[in-house]
């Protein structure tokens, strides 16, 4: 099963990261872009020069997607799931990650250090 990519409030301590309880999660990076939406959640737009940490987790169970799905408003379009690179260490990865098409346009402000649990908390 493909792991899964998180970068926010999904991460371990994150405010659903029991959400992810009882999956192996290990330190990841993916080129693209962070941003705080306007009501405190982070965004990802995938691509670019600049690198969002965050971390690879291991599903235990393909049906966890359904209800992250849910979890991400998939299903009325404020987020996309896709499979794009992942890097652990210096090796690729394909893996599962929720990425927004235009977050700046929905008013987020970027987050240049790339790490949500600097910037997530006001």
């Amino acid at each position: 099963m493909r792991p899964l990519f998180v970068y926010g409030t999904l991460m371990e301590g994150g405010g659903q990261g029991g959400l992810l309880a009882g999956c192996s999660r290990r330190k990841a990076t993916i080129r693209g872009e962070l941003f705080r939406m306007p009501p405190g959640y982070p965004a990802l737009r995938w691509g670019g020069d600049q690198v969002v940490h965050g971390e690879l987790v291991e599903l235990r169970d393909p049906a966890m997607l359904t209800v992250l799905d849910a979890y991400e408003g998939v299903g009325q379009g404020l987020y996309q799931r896709a499979v794009h690179p992942v890097s652990i260490g210096v090796r690729p990865v394909p893996a599962w990650v929720y990425v927004m098409r235009d977050p700046a346009s929905n008013g987020g402000v970027p987050i240049v250090s790339g790490r949500w649990r600097h910037a997530g908390r006001r």
